[in-house]
């Protein structure tokens, strides 16, 4: 079973907006060509662009469930979490108590990866595209935050593992 993963209003504004100022700033760099600090200028968004396209490559493209596991597709670097470690999966907007913060990723441009925190639950890895359609996903080894664009993905949840779910 699979499912999309399509951005939020709030990530499509933060990509689109970084990926404009990376591409005026290197341009802009490109025309310093003549001074003195031309090389500095291309170094500095050269690196800017790098942390885009690293951002581009891991950023969740969509979910499948195939033989007992949970896939979660990505340009790069698919992650794929055991089912049978499956504890229960709870919507983040029923989850009390607490805000999140990232503590280690990236929170917007092309999605939301990375580690974040949350005051009333700990730490989790996230992996989403949407804040609106965000699954808290605990398993016996680890905490994960998903978005997928439909209730297919949740059904099918909580077909596999019905004594445990939470919704």
């Amino acid at each position: 079973m699979k499912s999309g993963a399509s951005l939020d209003t709030t990530a499509k504004i933060i990509s689109a907006f970084v990926l404009v100022l990376a591409l005026v700033l290197t341009v802009t760099g490109l025309r310093e060509r003549g001074n003195s600090s031309w090389w500095g200028s291309l170094l500095a968004f050269g690196i800017i662009d790098t942390i885009l396209i690293v951002c581009l490559l891991y950023a969740t493209r969509s979910y499948e469930i195939k033989d007992g596991k949970l896939i979660v597709k990505r340009w790069i670097n698919n992650k794929t979490y055991d089912l049978k470690k499956l504890q229960h999966v709870k919507p983040y907007k029923e989850i009390k108590n607490g805000f999140s913060v990232r503590t280690f990723g990236n929170g917007g441009a092309f999605g939301y990866w990375g580690w974040f925190y949350n005051n009333g639950f700990g730490k989790y890895f996230m992996l989403a595209t949407s804040m609106k359609n965000l699954l808290i996903l605990n398993f016996t080894d680890q905490r994960i935050g998903i978005s997928p664009d439909n209730k297919t993905l949740k059904k099918n949840l909580k077909s596999i593992s019905p004594d445990h779910i939470q919704l």
